[in-house]
């Protein structure tokens, strides 16, 4: 039951990002490109995360999950994010979540060329409009995993990896 709930709260947070993707990327006046043949473009993926390994992993006793990484990797996780990736995809935008250690990381790649200055302020003005939200489901891994001071990312990439802007939401 909490694992529906911070699944629906947390496809709620994307969907903002979604938001803040969009302005952002009309800001930042990304030139027509096919994403398409672009998307071999990818994201390194932190060691502990795994993220290609989508598992079946027991909850504990308590019903929590023994981490936030056994929590993205389950197959609930991966398929609630599958369709909001693939439409992503399709406006120019790579996403992964990973985790590592006590941090539910979102990490957004643009698969286009963009003006990463004019992209910069409005991406961080909508994770300021966002804070709320960010915080309301850092608060809400602690009811559906056993970690204690649970922090979300959000981090954006240009096209070729380097950092745009990053900001983390502790609970």
């Amino acid at each position: 039951m909490m694992k529906k709930w911070y699944l629906r709260v947390s496809t709620l947070a994307m969907t903002g990002l979604i938001v803040c993707f969009t302005a952002a990327c009309t800001a930042g006046k990304a030139p027509e490109s096919s994403p398409a043949s672009q998307a071999g473009n990818s994201i390194s993926q932190p060691e502990e995360s795994n993220s290609s390994a989508v598992s079946q992993a027991a909850p504990t006793t308590d019903g929590k999950m023994n981490s936030i990484n056994d929590f993205v990797n389950t197959t609930e996780f991966q398929d609630q994010i599958e369709d909001l990736k693939e439409t992503l995809r399709d406006q120019g935008l790579d996403m992964e979540i990973t985790a590592e250690g006590n941090k539910l990381i979102y990490t957004y790649r643009y698969l286009v060329e963009v003006d990463t200055e004019t992209v910069k302020e409005t991406l961080e003005t909508g994770l300021d409009a966002q804070e709320g939200t960010f915080k309301a489901i850092a608060q809400s891994i602690a009811t559906a995993v056993n970690v204690e001071s649970p922090v979300i990312v959000v981090r954006y990439l240009d096209q070729e990896g380097n950092l745009i802007c990053e900001r983390e939401f502790a609970a």
